[in-house]
């Protein structure tokens, strides 16, 4: 942008007068430069709606032009002597654009020192809900925070060194395995366990740093670059399908008939455990057997309707019809459990966990030989990100009930000790036989 400058006497009428320069017919910004004090100027915009007072000189022999009064709000007289202030600053090689940018550094830093693990946990959790993310979700972030890191919530994170925290998360793992953190005598502890937790912990408080930083930049790196992340494996299910005999008996004998159609529903659908124990009726078309799942993992964002097999259609009937004396809204009622449904299905003598029956049902579908966007689909798990092709997928009952069907005729025969049937998944395309 070209620049004009002038030099002439600063004064209160010139301040109100002053006009932009005209260069070419365009209106440029123009600079009037004191007379009576050297280094000191008036600056007027281009529009000639926005008037300045600056100072201008050379700082290690680098020329910087210093804004002081943005809209020339000082009279000319306290403007001319704030001007030799900061003249005499320069002189003695101090830049006070560097120091100026200094200065908002250490302000926005004394405000981000404000900012507690808390804090962060509160702008992480908005925008958990902005999202669409379950409750659940957000409960367990928050239950991982405070039972791993509940010395630290109140902490300011800048307070929180990297040392500290790769000494955190092998002390949560460590802790885990010893035993420290245990309240569930069912669950077996020892070496090994606790990476996943002590890892998951330090995801949750990774992500609440970065949400803070979105807003307060100068908090910085977060800390968990010093964290050595420990291994997970995945788990699989404790018994494969030569086991299936012996659990489908062990669920056939649960006395209570909602909690075993409850275990049925989990091991031929592959539900989360939450997901199943909240089933409404209003959620399932027994006539064309689909079930609507409204809030799953990951919230109503996720919601899906999948298709039911058929024999698993006909045992919820039979329940509908044994419990409609109750009026319960939920298909596996509880009358005693505050929520009125079953909440906890958990049951030892079979030996295997709600997610054990997800786990073997991938496992069986898998066997089908079905497509993995299918599995995933059955499963509601996400589809590969930066996959063009798993970008254009979308959930279709019908199409997906051949799958249900495959993976529910292989799972009954292995309950029933038979040998599987071989169930087609899809139609044949229609074509020479093969050697013909």
């Amino acid at each position: 942008m070209v620049t004009t400058y002038q030099r002439v006497r600063i004064t209160e009428r010139l301040v109100s007068t002053a006009r932009p320069a005209v260069v070419q017919g365009a209106r440029r910004e123009a600079l009037y430069l004191d007379t009576e004090q050297p280094g000191f100027g008036l600056r007027v915009s281009a529009s000639g709606e926005s008037r300045s007072f600056f100072v201008h000189g050379r700082v290690a022999g680098k020329l910087v032009r210093f804004t002081f009064d943005p809209r020339a709000r000082l009279g000319v007289a306290e403007a001319r002597k704030k001007a030799r202030s900061w003249i005499g600053k320069m002189a003695d090689g101090v830049n006070p654009v560097q120091a100026r940018r200094e200065e908002r550094v250490e302000a926005r830093k004394a405000k981000a020192r404000g900012i507690t693990l808390r804090g962060a946990w509160e702008l992480r959790e908005a925008t958990l809900k902005a999202k669409g993310r379950s409750q659940r979700t957000i409960d367990g972030d928050r239950y991982v925070l405070e039972k791993y890191l509940g010395d630290w919530l109140d902490r300011e994170l800048l307070s929180i060194t990297r040392e500290e925290a790769r000494r955190k998360h092998s002390a949560i793992a460590a802790g885990i395995a010893a035993g420290r953190f245990k309240k569930d005598e069912w669950r077996r502890r020892g070496e090994g366990f606790g990476g996943t937790t002590a890892n998951r912990t330090f995801r949750v408080f990774r992500a609440c740093w970065r949400r803070a930083a979105r807003q307060h930049p100068e908090i910085g790196l977060c800390p968990t670059m010093n964290i050595d992340w420990l291994p997970e494996a995945k788990k699989k299910a404790p018994i494969g399908l030569d086991g299936l005999p012996a659990l489908w008996k062990q669920i056939g004998a649960i006395k209570s008939g909602p909690r075993r159609d409850l275990w049925k529903t989990m091991l031929f659908t592959g539900l989360r455990r939450q997901s199943a124990c909240e089933v409404l009726w209003e959620h399932l078309k027994i006539d064309r057997r689909t079930l609507h799942v409204p809030n799953p993992k990951g919230g109503e964002v996720r919601a899906f309707t999948m298709p039911l097999p058929a024999f698993l259609a006909e045992t919820l009937k039979t329940r509908k019809d044994e419990d409609a004396k109750l009026e319960s809204p939920w298909v596996f009622p509880s009358p005693g459990a505050e929520s009125g449904h079953v909440e906890e299905p958990r049951d030892d003598a079979l030996g295997i966990t709600p997610h054990d029956c997800r786990r073997l049902f991938i496992t069986v579908a898998e066997s089908t030989d079905a497509s993995p966007y299918a599995i995933k689909l059955l499963v509601n798990h996400a589809l590969p990100r930066g996959d063009v092709t798993a970008g254009y997928m979308a959930l279709d009952v019908e199409r997906l009930r051949p799958v249900m069907e495959a993976i529910a005729a292989k799972m009954r025969a292995h309950c029933e000790g038979k040998t599987a049937p071989v169930v087609e998944i899809g139609p044949r395309r229609k074509g020479k036989k093969a050697g013909a």
